[in-house]
């Protein structure tokens, strides 16, 4: 899975489909293009949309049968979030940041 992190960066996690629901290959990360080109693009379909192609500086033709157009919507990441809420304890729910935050002023 690929998304724009914008700042030339990219979100990247790699999962595999089992019996027992999803194996987390590749855990969440933030990640670089040029890292990118590594073994979490080898094998297995690519969810991303065409943002993060873009940021990954990749083309479609260049994925072929393996790239899966996504765009996440609020109401699908929604209805994950309560599945995985119907089996966890609310107090062990916790974001999941990537990168610190960094606010940046406006220049004027």
């Amino acid at each position: 899975m690929l998304q724009d992190a914008r700042a030339g960066e990219l979100y990247c996690a790699r999962y595999r489909r089992g019996a027992a629901g999803l194996e987390v290959l590749l855990a969440p990360k933030v990640t670089t293009a040029r890292a990118l080109a590594g073994p979490e693009l080898a094998t297995g379909y690519v969810l991303a949309d065409a943002a993060a192609l873009a940021a990954a500086g990749l083309a479609p033709e260049q994925l072929g049968a393996r790239l899966r157009p996504s765009t996440p919507s609020a109401s699908a990441v929604l209805e994950l979030g309560l599945a995985r809420a119907a089996h966890a304890e609310l107090g062990s729910v916790e974001p999941l940041y990537l990168r610190p935050f960094a606010l940046r002023s406006q220049r004027r």
